[in-house]
């Protein structure tokens, strides 16, 4: 095996001595030590075994046996039909394609032999100037050149084009190496010369690793190996000036759904619109759920840290379905990141021999970790589903879940499309929005009985409209007590595991058999990022999958442990960068300033003029309503005056809230009654609102509030 290594670029001076040159090494394995010696006498290298050289005071290139052949057969050059295009190469031009010029000019220019097998450096200097002869000669035409003119025009385009520099010494090496291989191209019938140096056959005369024009223009529409640095840092400025662009314009420019219907024909693929002109009304009818005053989810996913490893994921292009080819350090990155979130809960550490003992896995978001979650529910109560299916168990399956308003809907959903059935979801009655416990135990008895099976109970750690974190210590013992698979649904709730809370509201995470986790709700990493954690780990080998080709049975393939899932993106890279970056004390800062916050704002609602909380909070979330007696309106005007004032706030756009069936629990509406009603909701995911921001968002509210029931009135 070749290696060659140029050290540095010393321009020669008039009348230099050879010594003085650029210094090639040309050798077949790593650099002997006795070159080693001598180069650490004239250029400090400090040399590494089993690598050529390292650490030297200017810059170190190696190249290939195999990328020398392309470089000695014109790769780096491009043509148009039969003409060579020599474009000059400046100091930030430089990519991995036009490098191999850089390969080519080192052997085809002046440079001295300095240890090795003197051979085989011969061999590719010759080479190499055979080719550099040959793109000289088709750059132009068919315009025929005058031999003594070849060593101006080798030096007239300078160090850029064809590496040669301007000295008596360069002029005398074309003189001794170039002038000779003229009489070979003229003796294999290549060219001809009478005065004047004419081709004969330029096909014949190409050398055959130079790159069609029309491809090259081609390749460089995909990032690779024509890209330099400033044409990747260009189009990183086109997106931070769209970037820039988005942060600048309001939460949401408003359209009804018709109007973005027609909008989008507009700009659509079959429109004479501009990509450009299309791209900046996408941008500017994109609601911006990063603006502090967006408050209907917690998914601002602003994170810088997260938007760094966001942008930087799709050009590492990791498959994280297995190690080997696909995802080599990125499996373990997921892994180490599986581990924190695994200890934030509580559960036990694994000795760790394959992907089997992690005992979690990223999923897309939160409805495929809760699919997850009950698939594997589904194979601990029905081993034999995978090899016979389903039909061959007697008993009927049953999932228990949180009653009406408070359920998620991947819940039934991931129920029915495991095929269990729809039907088969029953809720259990809910005391001030966490489980009646009297009624699930009920309910436990009554499907766990008589040719019946409760697949599992989904517990809520924190419920996308209130967050509340629901029992999780006293639901678990009634699980137990009737041998059923507890999954703890803290997709929402999950955050409280970064916050200084997390003792508190999160000690008995620990005991649920799955936990399914968004970090993109209220972490600020942008979508998606999602977990499904199991207490043990072995618990994930029940639906595992393996081909052996792509995945391999019994190693750190994570492949294996993902269902619904072959090739997957490197996701989890945005959530671990951003606590690597962070640290996991200033994401709680943050959580804690959140959560703070929203209890600021439960304050202001209960004291306002129109609305009142439906609950206190836990976390970030918040669900309010206009209070009958503060309005002077009846209960059942109220879902009305909601609705109105969500509407009207939205299409405005200066801050959004949600708006969301509830059932009043909690029976502040009315006391012993609980009520149904649409109702408002805030859940603050972003760190730049502060408490000025909440009391002018409520002003705004109330003057909504006042207006629309002076309205109602008339």
């Amino acid at each position: 095996m070749i290696f060659m290594c140029l050290f540095g670029s010393r321009a020669r001076q008039e009348n230099t001595k050879q010594s003085d040159a650029d210094i090639m090494v040309v050798t077949r394995g790593p650099i002997p030590l006795e070159v080693t010696t001598k180069l650490k006498e004239e250029i400090s290298v400090l040399y590494v075994e089993n690598d050529c050289v390292f650490d030297v005071d200017f810059p170190i290139e190696i190249i290939h046996t195999f990328d020398l052949q392309l470089a000695l057969e014109g790769y780096g050059y491009v043509k148009q039909n039969t003409t060579i295009i020599a474009e000059s190469i400046g100091r930030n031009d430089w990519s991995d394609f036009n490098s191999y010029r850089q390969w080519l000019a080192a052997l085809a220019t002046p440079n001295i032999f300095l240890a090795g097998d003197e051979k085989a450096y011969t061999k590719a200097a010759v080479a190499a100037q055979t080719t550099m002869l040959k793109l000289l000669l088709l750059t132009s035409g068919n315009e025929s050149l005058k031999r003594e003119d070849l060593a101006k025009r080798l030096i007239s385009r300078g160090k850029e084009a064809y590496g040669f520099l301007d000295s008596t010494y360069t002029r005398e090496y074309i003189s001794k190496h170039y002038v000779p291989l003229l009489k070979n191209l003229q003796a294999e019938g290549l060219i001809k010369e009478s005065g004047r140096i004419a081709i004969i056959d330029r096909h014949d005369l190409m050398p055959s690793g130079v790159k069609e024009l029309s491809q090259y223009r081609a390749e460089k529409e995909y990032l690779g190996i024509h890209d330099t640095t400033s044409t990747i840092t260009d189009h990183y400025q086109k997106i931070g000036t769209v970037t820039q662009q988005f942060i600048s314009q309001p939460i949401l420019n408003y359209l009804k759904a018709s109007e973005l219907a027609s909008l989008s024909q507009e700009i659509g693929l079959q429109s004479s619109k501009t990509s450009a002109e299309s791209l900046d009304a996408i941008v500017s009818y994109s609601i911006r759920q990063n603006h502090p005053r967006y408050a209907a989810f917690p998914d601002a996913g602003n994170s810088k840290a997260a938007l760094f490893a966001a942008a930087l994921e799709p050009i590492l292009n990791q498959n994280m379905i297995a190690v080997d080819k696909s995802s080599p350090i990125g499996t373990f990155i997921e892994i180490d990141l599986i581990h924190l979130l695994r200890k934030l809960v509580g559960y036990g550490d694994a000795a760790e021999q394959s992907v089997f003992d992690i005992g979690g896995i990223a999923t897309v978001g939160g409805v495929a970790s809760n699919t997850a979650a009950l698939l594997v529910a589904r194979t601990k109560a029905f081993p034999s589903a995978r090899t016979d299916g389903l039909s061959t168990h007697e008993a009927k399956p049953y999932l228990l879940i949180s009653d009406e308003t408070l359920e998620h809907y991947s819940h039934k959903a991931s129920f029915w499309w495991l095929g269990l059935g729809e039907n088969n979801v029953i809720p259990v009655a809910s005391r001030n929005y966490d489980f009646d416990l009297i009624d699930l135990e009920k309910k436990l008895k009554k499907y766990n009985s008589n040719g019946k099976k409760v697949v599992a109970v989904i517990a809520l750690a924190g419920d996308s409209r209130t967050n509340t974190i629901q029992n999780i210590g006293q639901i678990y013992a009634l699980t137990q007590k009737y041998d059923t698979w507890l999954h703890v649904d803290a997709c929402h709730g999950g955050v409280a595991l970064f916050s200084s809370y997390r003792d508190e509201l999160c000690a008995d995470f620990k005991l649920a058999d799955s936990m399914s986790i968004d970090p993109h709700k209220g972490l600020a990493i942008p979508y998606s990022s999602s977990f499904c954690l199991f207490k043990n780990p072995e618990d994930l080998a029940t639906i595992s999958k393996s081909t052996d080709i792509t995945i391999v049975k019994g190693s750190f393939d994570i492949g294996q442990v993902t269902p619904f899932a072959g090739s997957r993106s490197f996701d989890s890279l945005k959530l671990w960068y951003t606590i690597k970056s962070q640290g996991i004390a200033k994401i709680t800062e943050h959580v804690d300033y959140r959560i703070k916050l929203t209890k600021e704002w439960h304050r202001l609602v209960s004291g306002s003029a129109y609305f009142t909380s439906l609950h206190k909070p836990m976390l970030t979330a918040l669900a309010f309503t206009i209070a009958p007696e503060k309005a002077r309106v009846s209960v059942y005007e109220v879902s009305k005056l909601n609705k109105a004032i969500h509407d009207r706030a939205y299409q405005e756009g200066w801050f959004i809230i949600h708006c969301f069936d509830l059932i009043d629990y909690g029976q502040i509406l009315q006391p012993g009654v609980n009520n149904r009603l649409i109702s408002l909701g805030v859940n603050f995911g972003n760190i730049q609102l502060d408490v000025p921001m909440l009391k002018a968002s409520l002003n705004y509210l109330e003057s909504l509030a006042e207006e629309i029931i002076q309205q109602q009135r008339v």
